[in-house]
């Protein structure tokens, strides 16, 4: 029961933080990159590693146009390789975009090997929230249960 609760109640905080609704002039936006790990810079403001869910307010004349063309938002790898432009759409109020690294660029190697580093830490994360949301289980209690048939006892332990 504890467990149900818990993961109901831990839900529904996840719920509830994420979602909030959006204006008529708003756009979510979730960034993504390949390979994984650029920084995520909108206005020169770094917003962290990708995956990073923005929300844009289009002024009335993009809401009237159903587009905004915004050159401010990028994607930077560690080895310097960057990508920028989108185009953020009405239609489109929720959605995903993936920033792809120019294949040209150098350093791809390094870009790379951050991208496995990445995958270990969250992987090593994922073990440690697992663990710790064990650790918060209760235990329950051991019975033994025993029988006798003539001479002999036969116990279970459940």
């Amino acid at each position: 029961m504890f467990r149900i609760i818990f993961v109901s109640v831990f839900a529904g905080v996840v719920l509830i933080g994420c979602v909030t609704p959006l204006k008529s002039n708003q756009v979510r936006v979730t960034f993504n990159s390949e390979p994984p790990g650029a920084m995520i810079y909108w206005k020169d403001i770094a917003y962290g590693t990708a995956p990073q869910t923005l929300t844009f307010d289009l002024p009335a004349d993009a809401v009237r146009r159903g587009y905004l063309d915004d050159m401010f938002v990028r994607a930077i790898w560690p080895s310097g390789a960057e990508a920028n432009g989108i185009r953020l759409t009405m239609q489109i109020r929720e959605g995903e975009f993936k920033f792809s690294r120019p294949p040209n660029a150098p350093g791809l190697d390094k870009d790379l090997a951050y991208a496995a580093q990445l995958r270990q830490v969250q992987a090593s994360e994922a073990t440690a929230i697992w663990q710790m949301y064990n650790s918060m289980q209760p235990k329950l209690p051991t019975y033994t249960d025993c029988t006798k048939f003539g001479s002999s006892v036969s116990c279970t332990t459940r």
